[in-house]
């Protein structure tokens, strides 16, 4: 019996693969499992689906002493054992990322769901994606699609806030990115739209946001002419400068049926409601129709195209297509306060 015990006790490794479950299996069994079977339990990480492979492997090792052989009934015994131990074993697995499916659906129009899934999902756009253009654009379209929409749709400078300082931090992380510049821009912006004079509150280092963002246009327009030229339009237009009209109508041709097509995916979603809204700013709802027009053909359910028609079909007369689009816009955005209540009650 006690040569049986030493025998048991006797260190076999049967864990292979990147991952070990050699302690806490039984109580006694020393670096390994042995009792007369090398038992292999291998597991694969690196599966097409991300998920975990499980491959239990037994193979009956005869004794080198006969007369110390374990009952075949013995090992079985053993084996079924580990077999449900580790059927009940959970194993965590991190599942694939949502974001890249998430991020080519935006890129297609389908903004509901990269607004539901970004909105659910950690800001890991730098570990997600190898490609340092998908990883720009997840933090672009990260930036719209959560704390972007909290900001524009909530009316909240500190939400605006929160994404101005994720933004850099991840900029920061990786500088060989120019396009998150084009989300910091957009926050800067936005804030000022909303809150005139308070955006210098959008991050405790920003001591004149018109100078951040003069120096964020340079940067940005340096690396990519077509956005830098959209953005510069638009921060002229949030800090009030006369030549915001101009600078939109330069880049008007990006808005006709038959006009330019940009190289920037941005623009070319972006540049009908950006001018749009800026158009109804300045009063001129008759031209901002088509725009809004256009821009719902290009991307149907994004929130900035729900707002302009909403505005622009309103100021036009046509308040049952406007109140047709808010309710539209309601249902895809149930927590952004511009659509909770109707344009008769309130101002534009």
């Amino acid at each position: 019996m006690d040569e049986r015990i030493a025998l048991l006790a006797q260190p076999r490794s049967g864990i292979h693969s990147g991952a070990s479950l050699r302690s806490g299996l039984f109580p006694s069994a020393g670096t390994g499992l042995s009792l007369g079977a090398l038992t292999e339990v291998k597991i694969g990480s690196h599966q097409p689906s991300g998920a975990m492979a499980v491959t239990l492997t037994s193979t009956l090792i005869a004794p080198t002493d006969s007369s110390m052989t374990v009952p075949s009934h013995f090992v079985d015994m053993l084996i079924r054992v580990l077999l449900v131990w580790l059927c009940q074993v959970t194993l965590v697995v991190q599942a694939s990322s949502p974001l890249p499916s998430a991020l080519e659906r935006g890129r297609n129009g389908d903004y509901r769901y990269a607004y539901e899934t970004f909105s659910n999902a950690p800001d890991t756009c730098i570990a997600d994606f190898d490609d340092p253009r998908d990883q720009s654009d997840c933090l672009v379209y990260h930036a719209l699609f959560t704390s972007g929409i909290t900001a524009f749709c909530g009316n909240s400078l500190f939400a605006a806030q929160d994404l101005f300082s994720n933004l850099l931090r991840a900029r920061e992380a990786d500088r060989k990115n120019p396009l998150p510049i084009a989300a910091l821009i957009d926050v800067v912006v936005e804030a000022e739209l909303q809150f005139p004079g308070g955006a210098m509150l959008v991050h405790e280092s920003v001591d004149s946001p018109e100078a951040v963002a003069a120096g964020l246009l340079r940067e940005l327009t340096a690396s990519d002419a077509e956005l830098g030229a959209l953005f510069t339009a638009r921060s002229a237009q949030a800090f009030a400068e006369p030549t915001a009209l101009a600078l939109y109508q330069h880049l008007a041709p990006y808005g006709a049926v038959a006009g330019k097509q940009p190289d920037s995916r941005f623009v070319a979603e972006n540049f009908n409601a950006l001018y749009g809204l800026f158009l109804l700013q300045r009063g001129d709802e008759r031209a901002a129709l088509p725009l809004a027009e256009r821009q719902r053909r290009l991307a149907p359910e994004h929130v900035t195209t729900l707002d302009l028609l909403m505005r622009a079909l309103h100021l036009n007369g046509k308040r049952v297509a406007a109140e047709a689009t808010r309710q539209r816009a309601l249902d895809l955005y149930p927590d952004c306060d511009r659509f909770k209540f109707p344009l008769d009650n309130r101002s534009m």
